[in-house]
């Protein structure tokens, strides 16, 4: 998820070029993810546990969104996708975390998110490396299409899962959304 969302906060200002604006633009540009995440954050908030149609709905969203927004050529129709791939980051990033927390017994609840942070925000700056380098050698939008793919992979996985183990809950004790 974050190696998806990466190509909006470090290439802001390339994006912003790439659409024929002025490097400022970018501050839109992240904006627009932004609040596509803030929108998420009221639309899953208070529901535990859940679906892996949800996972998969969600990452879907963050990856495809990302993917499209890196294609269009059209700001008008960007902005929108951005909106969505927003949406996707931040509800797939709460519905993995919901769903590791409710995983795991309390007592080892602390030392598992820790390694989750750990992993989640310490490869942000590989993200950045690889981003940059992408973009650097290939331009910002095959370096977006290149990091929206472990997202649209995650996807594909969750929903091979889902194929053997169905689409409910991966726990019992995960109540219903």
């Amino acid at each position: 998820m974050g190696f998806a969302s990466d190509p909006v906060n470090t290439l802001a200002p390339a994006w912003a070029h790439e659409f024929g604006r002025k490097d400022t633009f970018g501050g839109y540009i992240v904006g627009v993810f932004g609040a596509g995440a803030v929108t998420a954050a009221f639309v899953v908030a208070g529901r535990v546990g859940g679906s892996r149609r949800r996972m998969f709905a969600t990452l879907l969203l963050l990856g495809g969104g990302m993917v499209v927004f890196a294609l269009t050529p059209w700001l008008a129709l960007a902005l929108p996708v951005l909106f969505v791939a927003g949406f996707g980051y931040l509800a797939s990033n709460t519905h993995a975390t919901s769903r590791l927390q409710l995983g795991v017994d309390p007592w080892e609840r602390g030392r598992v998110m820790a390694l989750w942070s750990v992993a989640f925000l310490g490869l942000r700056p590989f993200a950045s490396l690889l981003d940059g380098a992408l973009a650097g050698a290939f331009g910002v939008r095959v370096a977006a299409v290149v990091l929206a793919l472990p997202a649209l992979g995650c996807a594909a996985w969750v929903a091979a899962r889902a194929r053997t183990r169905g689409w409910g809950p991966a726990r019992a004790e995960i109540p219903p959304a």
